[in-house]
C-alpha cells in the first residue's frame, strides 16, 4: 500500500494499472468495464454522503481515457438474467459480501432499506439525478479550465503557486472551482466540498496560513501567493 492508501483504493489502482498494461500490449482501442445502474446509484449516494460536490454527484463517467462503461443503463438483475439465460458463468468477488467496507455497506444494507422504506425506485431516481448533474459537471469543467488559464499556475522548486491577488479577484464560488481544477491538474486527491470551502476561506485576506491537503500534500499562503507543496517523487516511497 502507498502511504495513507486504503486497501480498496490500492486494489483499484492495481486493477486499473493491470488493465492498462494489457490494453497497451494488445494495441486495444479501449477497455470495457462492467459497471451497471446500481453502481451509479451507489456511487452517487456514497459521494454525497462524504461531502462531494457537482463532480461526485455526476456518478460514474461513461468514458475516461481508455476505459468505457457500456452497461451503465442496465440493472444488475437484468444482466444476471441474461447470463443465466445464455448459461454464461460469472465470478463474484467474495469481498462483496463484507459490509465492513463502506461501498459494500451501501450496496448490501443501506440501499435495500431505502428501497423498502423510502422509494422502490430509488436507484432509478439517483441515476436520473446523476444524468442531470453531468451537465453541470461539464459546465464546471469548462469554467474551471478558463479560470485555470487566467490564474497562471507557476512551477516553483517546492511545488506550484498562484498569485494571491488573482484569487482575490474571484468570487467564493469561482475560487472553489479553481481550487478543484488545480487539484485535478496536479493529480492529487480530491477534497470534499467542506474542505474545499475551508481552503477558500483561508485564501481571503493577506494573512499567512497552512492547510493540510493530504498526508504528504500541503497548501501554504503568504502575502503574495498561495503555494501547493507536493512530495518529491522517490522520497519516502
Amino acid at each position: 500500500l502507498d502511504k495513507g492508501e486504503s486497501l480498496e483504493l490500492a486494489a483499484r489502482r492495481i486493477r486499473y494499472a493491470f488493465l492498462t498494461s494489457v490494453a497497451e500490449k494488445n494495441n486495444a482501442f479501449g477497455v470495457a468495464l462492467g459497471h451497471n445502474k446500481e453502481d451509479v446509484a451507489e456511487t452517487v449516494l456514497f459521494n454525497l454522503l462524504r461531502g462531494a460536490g457537482v463532480r461526485g454527484a455526476a456518478g460514474i463517467p461513461r468514458r475516461r481515457g481508455i476505459f468505457f462503461r457500456p452497461l451503465l443503463g442496465c440493472s444488475r438483475y437484468f444482466l444476471r438474467k441474461i447470463l443465466l439465460y445464455r448459461e454464461i458463468p460469472w465470478r463474484e468477488d467474495c469481498t462483496n459480501a463484507d459490509s465492513s467496507y463502506t461501498r459494500n455497506f451501501i450496496r448490501n444494507e443501506l440501499m435495500p432499506q431505502i428501497e423498502r422504506g423510502v422509494n422502490g425506485k430509488a436507484v432509478d431516481h439517483l441515476v436520473a439525478f446523476a444524468e442531470e448533474m453531468r451537465y453541470y459537471r461539464e459546465e464546471e469543467e469548462l469554467h474551471g479550465n478558463a479560470l485555470f488559464e487566467s490564474a497562471g499556475l507557476k512551477e516553483l522548486d517546492v511545488g506550484w503557486a498562484v498569485d494571491r491577488a488573482k484569487l482575490h479577484l474571484l468570487s467564493v464560488e469561482d475560487r472553489a472551482v479553481l481550487i478543484r481544477k488545480i487539484g485535478r491538474h496536479l493529480e492529487i486527491p480530491t477534497l470534499s466540498r467542506e474542505r474545499t470551502l475551508e481552503l477558500v476561506r483561508l485564501t481571503e485576506g493577506k494573512g499567512c496560513f497552512e492547510f493540510q491537503w493530504g498526508k504528504q500534500i500541503s497548501v501554504s499562503g503568504n502575502r503574495d501567493q498561495v503555494c501547493w507543496i507536493l512530495p518529491i517523487k522517490g522520497v519516502g516511497e
